[in-house]
């Protein structure tokens, strides 16, 4: 069995996951919540889950440790995304993403990096799925 929190600090986006949530029956299997992710976790979620997405490419980076902090203290998967310039984007991501868990005082056990899409010029949306322990 799966539950998905979802937290957004955006009353309007977290007013239209309620309806969605309604409209495709999930009711109790997705939780949405309404809040600055920190604190979100700080009160309440720390060491719950086993996968956490950072789908907020423009500020990933500076959330990596509230992620670490909500994976239960045996691990987990982060998705983590990022916007990157050439040269080697997944590098940066790679390198950002290692660092950030690093300073979290987490351990990257492994992970891998893809290219989403270009979004401009020589500028890209990275995808890093780590598992972290």
């Amino acid at each position: 069995d799966c539950v998905v929190y979802a937290v957004d600090i955006n009353p309007v986006a977290v007013k239209y996951l309620k309806r969605n949530i309604a409209m495709n029956k999930v009711q109790g299997r997705v939780i949405p919540v309404q809040g600055d992710v920190v604190k979100v976790v700080e009160e309440g979620l720390k060491g719950v889950f086993d996968r956490v997405i950072m789908d907020n490419p423009s500020k990933a980076k500076l959330f990596l440790r509230t992620a670490c902090q909500a994976l239960k203290s045996s691990g987990g998967v982060i998705h983590y995304y990022g916007f990157y310039p050439e040269p080697n984007p997944e590098d940066q991501a790679l390198r950002d993403f290692h660092r950030g868990v690093s300073e979290a005082g987490r351990h990257v056990e492994s992970a891998v990096t893809r290219i989403v899409r270009e979004v401009s010029p020589r500028k890209y949306h990275v995808a890093v799925d780590g598992r972290v322990c």
